[in-house]
């Protein structure tokens, strides 16, 4: 291999070399769970199932959402206390990192069952839901007691193939995430014309909070920052969609991107727990590290050359 070879940055890591077994990944499953655990701890039920003209009992339990924890408890006649403790038991198991393995479709299953039947999502949930479940073939290879422990032996050859597909899926997912949401904004008016933050400060849910909106207003070039701020959302949203696909210094600055977006909609709009699934998602897809980065790479054995080879898994 020649050292222009070793040197060019890779879009993206190649089968071979690819090892999920890794801290972003421990880290963005942690988040994902913590996202969904604050949602269970700090909301009662009555404001996650508040009654609306669609699910007038407060969880809407049609088609394939009778399938989720909510709904199954309450068609059985169960306390809500039930399902709320199964899932709080579940994600604090995926909190601390405890058998990926044997959590992997349990997380999947709570994401499924706040995203489809809580009555007042916040936009965490749907991605949650679907980002845990292309987790879960990633999931299912790792049979370590603990998420956070390195991996004592190289994965199999078809097993790294199978996840390594899974994590273009999530990288896909994450681009299509971004890519949609400046798409869409540019179908508004207000985006388009770089008002809209003018406008969103002022919202009655998601606005800013009036001492900061009245600060913001005072400023001479406020019109001008608005739009500033109107138009570099766009932009940084499109720009994370393309950088996630390019080599790892592209894939970083869409991480620093991404985390400033979401801290900002944090901070002033205090929409806190889809900030922590986007963020946990930006983590997965984006810092991403090679089986050669944490020492589980495949053994090599000699060849009759004398030279060192892979030695082939099965």
């Amino acid at each position: 291999m020649t050292a222009l070879t070793r040197s060019r940055p890779s879009v993206t890591p190649s089968p071979a070399t690819f090892e999920h077994r890794t801290l972003p990944i421990a880290l963005a499953r942690t988040g994902l769970a913590t996202a969904g655990l604050a949602l269970l701890v700090l909301n009662t039920d009555d404001v996650l199932f508040s009654p609306t003209p669609k699910a007038p009992e407060g969880t809407f339990c049609s088609g394939a959402t009778t399938a989720s924890l909510w709904c199954l408890s309450q068609a059985s006649g169960l306390p809500p206390a039930v399902p709320r403790t199964i899932a709080v038991i579940v994600l604090a198991l995926v909190v601390i990192g405890y058998r990926p393995r044997w959590t992997a479709i349990p997380h999947w299953y709570v994401a499924f069952s706040l995203a489809t039947a809580i009555s007042v999502p916040n936009g965490g949930e749907s991605a949650a839901q679907v980002i845990t479940l292309i987790l879960i073939p990633i999931c299912l290879s790792d049979d370590r007691a603990w998420q956070w422990t390195p991996p004592s032996r190289p994965l199999r050859g078809h097993t790294r193939g199978l996840t390594y597909a899974a994590f273009l899926t999530l990288r896909a997912q994450a681009s299509v995430i971004y890519l949609t949401a400046a798409i869409s904004k540019l179908t508004v008016a207000d985006w388009r014309d770089g008002s809209a933050m003018a406008v969103i400060v002022h919202h009655p849910l998601l606005g800013f909070p009036g001492t900061v909106t009245a600060w913001l207003e005072s400023w001479s070039w406020w019109p001008f920052a608005a739009t500033l701020m109107t138009w570099g959302t766009l932009v940084t949203e499109a720009g994370i969609a393309l950088l996630l696909w390019g080599g790892r210094l592209a894939r970083r600055l869409a991480f620093v991107l991404g985390a400033g977006l979401h801290l900002a909609i944090t901070a002033f709009m205090g929409i806190a727990g889809f900030g922590l699934v986007m963020l946990s998602l930006l983590v997965l897809v984006a810092l991403e590290r090679r089986s050669t980065d944490v020492g589980s790479q495949e053994p090599h054995c000699p060849s009759s050359t004398g030279s060192s080879r892979p030695c082939l898994s099965t």
